[in-house]
Formats: C-alpha cells, structure tokens, sequence
C-alpha cells in the first residue's frame, strides 16, 4: 500500500513496461487491472468490517500507449491496428480477462505496423468502486434484492443527490443498509 501526498492510499506502484510481444503486455494490462480491483475490494471489505476507518483509496486503470513518429505506409484495408501519423496515443482498459482476443490482436497488430513497443502502465483514470464489486453483489444492488424496490416519482427512480456519491458516510452506509437488506438511507 502506498501513500500520497495528499493522504490518498493506493496500491503499490507497478512498473512502466516497454514491450514488443501483446500477449506480454496483454499479461501486464491484467496484473495491473486485478491488483487495483483486489486492492479496493479489501479497502470497502475492511471500511464494511470497521477495521478500517474512513482513509480515501484509490486504484487506477491500466493503460496502453503507443507513440510513433512517422508517417508508415500502413495496409489499411483494417479499420484498426494502427495510427492515423506521428504522435503519442493512449487508452486506459477496463476487465481485460473479457477483452483479451481483442487486445492482443490490437497489440500486435499495432507492434507490426508500427515497429514500435506497446508501453503499459498504470494510468491517472481512477476505478469507480462499484466497479470493483463482484458481479454477484452488483446484481444483487440492480436486482433490488438488497434495497426492495426503488421509489417512483412521476414514472422516474428516484435517485441519491449526485454529491452524495462522493460522500464516504454516505457510501458507507448505503453499502451497510443493503448487505442488511435493507432500502436507501437517507
């Protein structure tokens, strides 16, 4: 666990790898997505345990860079695979478990024609906790099953003021309220 300046724990630092092969870097894009999900599960399983109190987490996306500085003659009868010109190019990658055929065709597709390295790190896009939940827990909190059914005004659901989403008390006891069952807090 690391510690930022400004008081936010986040993982360990991952190292920046250049690589040339997308199944090495399809494997670095997935060590660093399941360390961050794994590190905030803990965190929201130790804040719901009260073994932890109210510290701020955060973990990151991975991210694929590529930068090249010519102008390739590129076989473009693909729409993907490679880069319009020069420049430096960049996505972050959200469950690459579901992507990995697509990535790493991407990947070496990009490595080919670019003859360049793909470069792998850990990017500055923070993962939204819900989306670290198992899926188990997400549907069990979109099913109603915890929370019952949502309130209805004027044929719309009724949903939390968007700052209170941000607020940690109130995260922490909506998460209580619907492991117990129970409907919305207030």
């Amino acid at each position: 666990m690391h510690e930022t300046p400004n008081k936010i724990l986040t993982p360990e630092p991952i190292e920046t790898k250049q690589i040339h092969d997308a199944n090495d870097a399809w494997e670095h894009i997935n060590s660093i997505y399941t360390s961050s999900i794994a590190f905030l599960r803990s965190k929201f399983q130790a804040v719901l345990t009260e073994q932890s109190g109210h510290q701020r987490c955060r973990a990151f996306y991975p991210e694929i860079r590529l930068t090249t500085t010519t102008y390739d003659q590129i076989d473009s009868r693909l729409s993907f695979g490679h880069v319009p010109g020069p420049g430096r190019y960049s996505i972050t990658v959200t469950r690459p478990d579901l992507f990995k055929n697509y990535l790493t065709q991407q990947m070496a597709l990009l490595i080919e024609n670019h003859k360049v390295a793909i470069e792998v790190a850990v990017s500055k896009t923070a993962i939204p906790i819900h989306f670290a939940m198992e899926l188990r827990a997400r549907l069990r909190f979109i099913s109603g099953a915890a929370l019952g059914p949502p309130p209805r005004t004027h044929g719309a659901p009724q949903l939390p003021d968007g700052k209170a989403l941000d607020d940690p008390d109130f995260l922490l006891a909506f998460a209580k309220a619907a492991l117990a069952g129970q409907g919305m807090p207030a």
